[in-house]
């Protein structure tokens, strides 16, 4: 990566040093970063022929080929190669806190890893010293809050946001994650015995979780791997079913997918790309025990559910 931002270096970086520490990985990723900050935005000019995707005030992505491009008018640019997995910004400073950073740089470490056959899971996980439960669903399902709840109870954290493996090994990963007052103050308020702690926080604020909980540091191939596919109801109490793989691979798939709509290579190589994924999935899922979660709001009731399988 490369940036002429102090902030910037500093605020990707930290996340990058997770990745680097926690999977082993960075030597085999093939991603490279050029994040620039002007006094004055620069509009990168579009290449004749390129079809608009997506407007909002201010703003539209383009395709051309395999490139994409987010004009931001007077405020800069984003260019994007699919095939190189290569970002290239250029914005005016008044954009330099913007969280596209982030973004970009997670979605980066995913499509890097990828063309490695490595491959992500859009997931929070733990281990307990012999099994590894992976917290699958869309954003807002519950699996920030469902992984502080085995945290809180002294489960080790693999990833708290997206796992990668490789045919049957995983490797940790974190990012800062966004916690909400109201998942902080249940939780807190749950287990107010433990001897962990969580942060008082009053707004969304990102919290890099490694600190605060025991962490697994070294790849895991598990004796024992259980899929828990997510979903938050309106009940305090919590239920729990088993399905098999052939639904759970469907479920991953979804997941995937809807994670990928949120990117910039959502339709690139679409076929492609989800022939390996479900290869990988169809590999991963041989052996591995798959549930669907209703979880209601009782946490102490749906954290012995969770870990009584």
């Amino acid at each position: 990566m490369v940036t002429n931002s102090r902030w910037i270096a500093t605020e990707t970086t930290r996340d990058l040093a997770n990745y680097r520490l926690r999977t082993g990985l960075s030597h085999k990723a093939d991603a490279n970063l050029r994040f620039i900050v002007t006094r004055f935005g620069h509009p990168h000019p579009l290449p004749k022929g390129a079809l608009r995707e997506s407007f909002a005030p201010g703003s539209a992505i383009f395709r051309s080929s395999a490139h994409r491009y987010l004009a931001m008018g007077s405020n800069g640019y984003v260019k994007i190669d699919l095939n190189e997995v290569t970002a290239e910004a250029r914005l005016h400073r008044g954009k330099e806190r913007s969280p596209l950073f982030r973004t970009i740089l997670k979605w980066s470490i995913i499509k890097g890893l990828e063309k490695k056959e490595i491959f992500s899971l859009h997931s929070s996980s733990v281990f307990d010293g012999s099994q590894v439960r992976l917290f699958v669903g869309r954003s807002g399902s519950g699996k920030t809050s469902t992984l502080l709840l085995f945290l809180l109870n002294g489960h080790k954290m693999i990833a708290d946001d997206a796992v990668f493996f490789e045919k049957r090994t995983l490797y940790p990963f974190s990012m800062r994650v966004t916690l909400d007052p109201e998942t902080v103050r249940r939780l807190r308020s749950a287990f107010t015995s433990k001897s962990f702690w969580l942060p008082e926080i009053h707004e969304e604020k990102l919290i890099d979780l490694g600190p605060i909980f025991e962490t697994q540091t070294a790849r895991i191939q598990p004796s024992s791997l259980s899929l828990f596919f997510l979903n938050i109801w309106n009940s305090r109490t919590s239920k729990l079913r088993r399905i098999d793989a052939k639904k759970g691979l469907g479920l991953l798939l979804g997941s995937y997918l809807a994670e990928m709509s949120n990117s910039y290579w959502s339709e690139w190589n679409k076929i492609k790309v989800v022939g390996h994924i479900m290869k990988a999935y169809t590999s991963l899922l041989d052996n591995t025990e798959c549930f669907e979660v209703f979880a209601g709001s009782d946490q102490r009731r749906l954290y012995r559910l969770l870990n009584s399988v």
